[in-house]
């Protein structure tokens, strides 16, 4: 450990039993001889490695873990591990938030933090959601948005751009409806890019959030319960045991429900169109909310007598249907 410290230190403390240092390492090993617990903690450490105080937080934490009597670390304890003259506290406040979100094996109990052999699966799933793209988290919102809550997924597109969203509007089947889903309110511009040039454009049917603030595509929430999603989902084949896979798949589930439950916060309407002219100029667009009954008979006739904040793909079909009889 002394040789571990940085020059100048007045005090040795846990905090100076190095991880990453080759020789402290194997000093440790006298303690945990398999290097199981070392492994883990090692683990952790390269995961938040780039978080400041990481090195001497993992190190003080695994010592106070694998020497006999009281196992862990209070915080007040770890504090003056860790801290010396100069450093700043909401630096090591961010490390040790860190290690408590992201650490798979750091554990808390009855105040006292030490890593152990078991996982901590709701750290392990936030590390894993760290290493996701925030497009891998849109797709995967729009296949939950598709599957689980609109129902549908051989007729709908998702609006990115009016030009790519026609283009795929085109490739689906013209016997029946086609829909257009918008993560954000459109302007009349692209409402008018969509239809204008496409076939049989009165059975495409665009739908937008109610609420006019909305963007499930670029929402923080939206996008960090997909990733989370994901994760939990992808780390179920690879537990231990059946009763982790289950804890697992239980995490990946909540996480769906939270996707569709940010989704149906913010309902969805109907863009109707009410005049068209080769101009967007010339074209006049409405929205109908779908989750309260519309005061025109149009409007109803699309929403039905049981609508809802967010109809599935088909009850709109039967609506349509319903309503051109």
């Amino acid at each position: 450990m002394l040789d571990a410290s940085t020059s100048g230190s007045y005090l040795i403390t846990a905090g100076h039993c190095n991880l990453s240092d080759r020789a402290c390492a194997d000093r440790l090993q006298d303690l945990d001889p398999a290097g199981n617990l070392i492994n883990c903690a090692q683990g952790n450490l390269q995961d938040l490695k780039k978080q400041p105080y990481a090195d001497s937080l993992a190190s003080a934490v695994l010592l106070a873990s694998l020497t006999p009597g009281i196992k862990g670390l209070t915080k007040e304890e770890l504090v003056r591990h860790v801290m010396a003259p100069g450093y700043d506290p909401n630096q090591f406040e961010g490390t040790f938030q860190a290690f408590r979100t992201y650490g798979s094996y750091f554990h808390e109990r009855e105040g006292r933090f030490f890593f152990d052999l078991e996982e901590n699966e709701n750290a392990k799933v936030e590390i894993e959601a760290l290493r996701l793209s925030d497009e891998r988290a849109r797709e995967e919102v729009k296949t939950i948005w598709k599957q689980d809550l609109f129902k549908e997924s051989q007729q709908v597109v998702f609006f990115t751009e009016p030009e790519a969203t026609r283009s795929a509007l085109e490739h689906l089947a013209k016997n029946s409806l086609r829909f257009v889903l918008s993560s954000r309110r459109l302007s009349s511009v692209e409402r008018h890019a969509i239809y204008f040039g496409s076939e049989l454009r009165n059975q495409i049917l665009l739908l937008e959030p109610r609420d006019d603030t909305a963007h499930h595509l670029n929402n923080r929430d939206v996008l960090t319960a997909a990733k989370r999603a994901i994760a939990a989902s992808s780390l179920a084949p690879t537990a231990s045991t059946s009763e982790r896979r289950t804890r697992y798949e239980n995490i990946s589930a909540q996480e769906r429900r939270n996707v569709r439950d940010l989704i149906k916060a913010a309902g969805l309407a109907y863009v109707r169109v009410e005049a068209w002219g080769d101009r967007h100029e010339d074209s006049v667009f409405e929205l109908e909310s779908l989750g309260k009954p519309g005061t025109s008979r149009r409007s109803w006739s699309i929403c039905g007598d049981k609508s809802t904040p967010n109809p599935t793909g088909e009850h709109l079909k039967k609506s349509f249907r319903h309503s051109t009889a």
